[in-house]
């Protein structure tokens, strides 16, 4: 067992403690004033041990969630079995996820005896009977368990004449488990107390954690299993499980008759009802969908807290559909009071929030969803959008210099005058990339908000590190505006041309996406402003979303795909020996290192009379400085005499 040191106040010494036995003498500095309950703040405590180790909520809090096991190691006969299954259940997950501490009521030595005893290894501290009253604890045992925001989210209580308190607690544990995403201990703690439950709610918390976990074949033999109990209870569980199944499997008609099935017997909770919803909302009769989903939101017969959260949560996608952030924004708060781990749902309570123009609220969401999933990549993204909303409403000036560019634009629109050609029409002109946005194609309506924006805005981010200017978001936003347009319009081939046109764009960008079953699906189509040619299409899938990557990918192709069609090229400006300067710079691309082609007059070549111009390799430049819009260069390989105006070509190959 790994051993501490801890220092002896009285005499100077030192002594090892065992790790999980921090009793001691106990120091209250703060005590709640209010009874611990559901949705108030965790218990204020300060327990300090003979060793002087101390421990509080500020420790118990670091974790996304914590539980205390209050007990009475004398007369709670189910005490011991509580906090032995507290340990087994907790197996597996580290620290930084959950933090366990008991706190028993007695004297340390009694603590100390019954924690070797019964082998209990997390922390554990001893108190007395007049403080855990102040807390409200009145009941062994009673186990507390702290989520999000310091707040209490399960207060379960049991008492030693209640023989399954127990059970009781560990179906909370595995019902948070679950919400955390945590399927593997969520479902081998309801497989564990499934052998004593006789209402099948365990049964189905088995079968959700492996139909959440992508598991369907296995969720489905469970849950067609339990449809043909004998138990009303287990085989109305099953087939609310069944139906769920059915849908993700794609087998709607089956998914809607068995919901339907289910409440013509009466059974009007809020699972079938939803499920109803989500497969009339699939068959695109959007309109019916809406009722059924407003009636599973307001219903409150579910087995699980996640199931209201659900419906609350779909309920919320459809009002901000319907352009209604503000309601919106209160059922995905009821969602996340029913679900405080649901990250989807405060991932679109940030979205509503940044729709409101309220980018502040909308990050201290994001926040908090990066400490409750810290593998959630999209909050990235969505932290960084924020972050540049709340820098540009700060940036009156730039305000002024967007409008300023959109009236620009919009005017030369309005007269219909065309971009003036480049005087020189062998030098390239800026290349420029506008992307018109991404665009959900089937519109899940379980699905997360603001995907479509922040992929936007990271392919624009990376483009911009490859030294390709973009169009920016507000700029091509401000003009949809203005020209009354809204981002359906981008669907229509012509309307983009004539937006990246209007840019001065020398290839737009659209994009969209979709999921099937797990899996997300990104594409991006590329034309050519002039030609009106398709330049490049591109596709990603991805279980677990992560935009920037996604924009990594992307970028990478779009500046592969630029070079190629539509290499740099220019003219030298000034050759001496040691100086060279060519008119094309920073804004169009050039970088140091870069390689041009030098070119002259080949002998023209005569093809039944016509005449075709032809030019010959006069050797290479490198770049060596880049300004805005020169570059200085040195020579690489040289053939003959190079002079002003000679042509240049960027080189693929260095």
């Amino acid at each position: 067992m790994k051993q501490y040191y801890y220092k002896n106040e009285s005499n100077n010494k030192g002594c090892y403690l065992s790790s999980f036995l921090l009793i001691g003498l106990l120091f209250f500095t703060a005590v709640a004033n209010a009874a611990i309950k559901v949705g108030g703040k965790a218990p204020a405590f300060r327990l300090s041990s003979a060793s002087g180790s101390v421990w509080s909520e500020k420790r118990l809090v670091r974790a996304p969630m914590s539980v205390i096991y209050f007990f009475r190691p004398s007369r709670c006969k189910v005490c011991a079995k509580g906090l032995k299954s507290l340990q087994d259940a907790a197996k597996g997950i580290g620290q930084k996820d959950m933090v366990v501490v008991g706190i028993g009521r007695g004297k340390a030595v009694e603590i100390n005896n019954f924690a070797k005893k019964h082998g209990i290894k997390f922390p554990m501290l001893a108190t007395q009977k007049a403080i855990i009253k102040k807390m409200g604890v009145n009941i062994y045992p009673t186990m507390v368990v702290i989520g999000p925001d310091k707040k209490v989210i399960n207060v379960v209580k049991g008492g030693s004449k209640k023989a399954n308190s127990t059970e009781k607690m560990m179906f909370a544990l595995a019902e948070r488990y679950l919400q955390r995403k945590q399927y593997g201990s969520a479902g081998a703690l309801f497989a564990k107390l499934s052998k004593k439950d006789k209402t099948g709610k365990a049964k189905a918390g088995a079968a959700y954690s492996l139909l959440k976990n992508g598991k369907l074949a296995s969720a489905e033999t469970s849950f067609s299993k339990m449809s043909r109990s004998s138990n009303k209870a287990t085989k109305l569980k099953g087939q609310e499980g069944l139906a769920e199944v059915y849908l993700q499997q794609g087998k709607t008609e089956k998914a809607l008759a068995l919901a339907d099935s289910i409440l013509k017997a009466g059974n009007t909770g809020s699972v079938a009802l939803l499920t109803k919803g989500k497969a009339l909302h699939q068959k695109g009769n959007k309109k019916e969908a809406a009722k059924y989903i407003r009636r599973a939101a307001k219903s409150k017969k579910s087995d699980f807290s996640w199931q209201k959260a659900e419906a609350q949560y779909a309920q919320g996608n459809l009002q901000r559909k319907n352009k209604k952030a503000k309601i919106a924004l209160v059922s995905y708060e009821k969602a996340v009071a029913s679900d405080p781990y649901f990250v989807e749902a405060m991932s679109n309570q940030g979205v509503a929030l940044q729709d409101l123009g309220n980018p502040e609220k909308a990050l201290n969401i994001f926040k908090k969803i990066k400490k409750i999933d810290p593998k959630d990549r999209l909050v990235y993204s969505l932290m960084r959008q924020a972050q540049a909303a709340m820098a540009q409403k700060q940036d009156i000036e730039r305000q002024k210099y967007i409008d300023g560019l959109v009236g620009d634009l919009l005017k030369q629109y309005k007269e219909n005058k065309k971009k003036p050609k480049n005087a020189d029409e062998w030098t390239s002109p800026v290349f420029t990339v506008s992307i018109l946005g991404f665009k959900s194609e089937k519109n899940p309506l379980m699905g997360r908000a603001g995907l479509e924006g922040v992929l936007q805005e990271e392919l624009t981010r990376e483009l911009q590190a490859r030294n390709i200017k973009v169009v920016e978001r507000a700029v091509i936003e401000k003009i949809l505006s203005e020209l009354k347009l809204g981002a359906s319009s981008l669907t229509d081939k012509d309307a983009s041309l004539k937006l990246g046109k209007i840019m001065a764009a020398r290839v737009i960008a659209t994009g969209s996406t979709y999921a099937i079953g797990k899996k997300q699906h990104i594409t991006l189509r590329m034309l050519d402003t002039e030609s009106t040619n398709i330049v490049a299409s591109l596709a990603d899938q991805t279980r677990r979303m992560d935009p920037s990557k996604v924009a990594k990918k992307f970028a990478n192709e779009i500046a592969r795909v630029a070079k190629e069609e539509y290499p740099l090229k220019g003219r030298i400006v000034l050759a001496e020996e040691e100086t060279i300067i060519i008119n094309v710079g920073k804004k169009h691309g050039v970088t140091k290192g870069q390689v041009f082609n030098v070119l002259g007059e080949g002998k023209p070549l005569n093809i039944r009379g016509r005449i075709i111009k032809r030019t010959k390799k006069l050797g290479k430049l490198q770049v060596t400085e880049v300004e805005d819009d020169l570059a200085y260069a040195k020579v690489k390989v040289k053939k003959g005499s190079w002079g002003e105006n000679q042509k240049i070509k960027e080189s693929i190959s260095k």
